[in-house]
């Protein structure tokens, strides 16, 4: 039987074996679509003439496949290890392998290899240590990630930085240049151990489980939850996963009021929150708009509100119908499918660099976002440059708001209540304006600075 309970629903997979166990899984995956998948391999593949759609193991080398999962299809636990080990030597991080055994992780000699990478220095009890899923982070949650770093060191402490996902030798130094760290700081490879540090980050519900089955080795574990995840999942493994990751006896840092309320209901843990964390000189300081004409910013991460942004985008379907020479402008995600729609949308891509970022929320006539289970940093900093906002009414949305309704426009979930609530802030500028004004003075309160930033985590990170 697949192993349903221990891959989740939709995940991208690659079928590794094909014979009676990988043919079943095969069969039953195809027949059901519990997850895609991506590739079926085989070391034997060249004999096996039954499937032309069995490839050999090499073409995992050319990272041609983008996959979550490697299901060991194999039941000799001997040749299912050996598989494992294969693949981990080719540079496949051991949490994307699955086979019908618990893998014994001390008995991989590489694994031993990258931990002494490990500088002497830093391993200490001043060391503190961040867990993350990537060290690609470039949205909101990864940039206020990389501000927490950042603070760490300035603080002087000695930072380490593990990645579940595998990056390849000489590659940490150039990504960690792009993240905007320039301190020296160590990147490991997350390969199932790690060493011992005073204190370690936390960033997911995954992270968190790999640091619990290390939690002997911490003075603390902090768990730095910008968003509700179990809210991305139906009542499903991943939603149940994400509740249990909350019964620990951590500290969760909760990144704003709303984060705080949601997880303290759930949390056996000590919570606590920080608020917002940006470049607060850059969306501080007072700036003049570029042009006159009237335009819409839409915040849209399909990853995120999938359904959500789209219904924002079929509201502003109606909106243009209205106004006819307004500007609807996305921002937040690289390549995006305008053709869905039949007016235009223009895709300012993720707007990385600050100082653009905030003349372009200064220009902007209203912001929208979709809060759902998280609030983006990029609501206050629209605000902090005196773009009103509107967000979406659900699960107690105006706690992210100071429980304010003069900060921001909640419209009901659906596209009529969006596009009326829409044209009509538009067609009162009286509204808008004290819309701006409030939520400017309020968001200015909430934003953090870097030197509060370093004064809270200071007083945090007693230990």
């Amino acid at each position: 039987m697949f192993p349903y309970k221990e891959i989740e629903r939709n995940s991208k997979i690659i079928i590794y074996g094909a014979g009676k166990v990988g043919t079943s899984f095969y069969s039953q995956i195809s027949d059901n679509n519990y997850c895609k998948i991506v590739g079926w391999i085989d070391s034997n593949y060249v004999n096996i003439k039954k499937n032309a759609h069995i490839s050999g193991p090499e073409i995992l080398k050319d990272n041609q496949l983008q996959y979550d999962y490697i299901v060991v299809a194999i039941l000799s636990k001997t040749i299912s290890d050996e598989v494992a080990l294969n693949l981990v030597e080719m540079g496949i991080a051991i949490h994307k392998i699955w086979t019908p055994y618990l893998l014994d992780c001390d008995s991989f000699i590489f694994k031993e290899k990258k931990l002494k990478e490990l500088k002497p220095q830093v391993i200490a009890e001043n060391t503190i240590a961040f867990l993350v899923d990537s060290l690609c982070l470039k949205d909101w949650k990864g940039k206020n990630i990389i501000f927490l770093m950042n603070s760490v060191c300035e603080m002087g402490y000695s930072l380490v930085i593990y990645s579940l996902e595998f990056v390849e030798e000489g590659i940490h130094e150039e990504l960690l240049r792009e993240m905007g760290i320039s301190y020296d700081v160590v990147c490991v490879n997350y390969m199932g151990d790690m060493h011992e540090h005073s204190i370690i980050f936390t960033t997911s519900t995954r992270t968190t489980e790999e640091a619990k089955k290390n939690k002997e080795k911490f003075g603390e574990i902090i768990c730095f939850v910008q968003e509700y995840e179990a809210y991305k999942f139906p009542r499903n493994e991943g939603y149940y996963r994400c509740e249990e990751m909350l019964k620990n006896d951590f500290i969760y840092l909760c990144l704003g009021e709303w984060c705080e309320y949601k997880v303290k209901k759930k949390a056996n843990g000590r919570v606590r929150h920080i608020n917002f964390l940006a470049d607060y000189e850059s969306f501080a300081r007072r700036r003049f708009k570029t042009v006159s004409k009237e335009s819409i910013l839409v915040y849209c991460n399909p990853n995120e509100n999938n359904i959500c942004y789209k219904i924002i985008l079929k509201a502003l379907r109606k909106v243009k119908d209205a106004i006819s020479d307004i500007d609807i402008n996305i921002f937040g995600v690289d390549a995006f499918n305008d053709g869905e729609y039949d007016y235009t949308i223009r895709n300012l891509k993720m707007l990385e660099d600050a100082e653009q970022r905030a003349q372009v929320f200064t220009d902007t006539t209203l912001g929208i976002i979709c809060s759902g289970n998280a609030c983006p940093s990029y609501t206050y900093e629209m605000m902090m440059c005196g773009c009103p906002v509107l967000d979406i009414n659900t699960s107690k949305a105006l706690i992210k708001y100071g429980n304010r309704s003069e900060n921001v426009m909640l419209a009901e979930y659906n596209v009529d209540a969006i596009s009326d609530l829409i044209l009509e802030s538009l067609s009162n500028y009286s509204l808008l304006q004290t819309q701006s004004n409030e939520a400017q003075k309020w968001s200015k309160k909430i934003i953090m600075s870097n030197e509060e930033v370093k004064e809270y985590l200071q007083s945090f990170l007693r230990y």
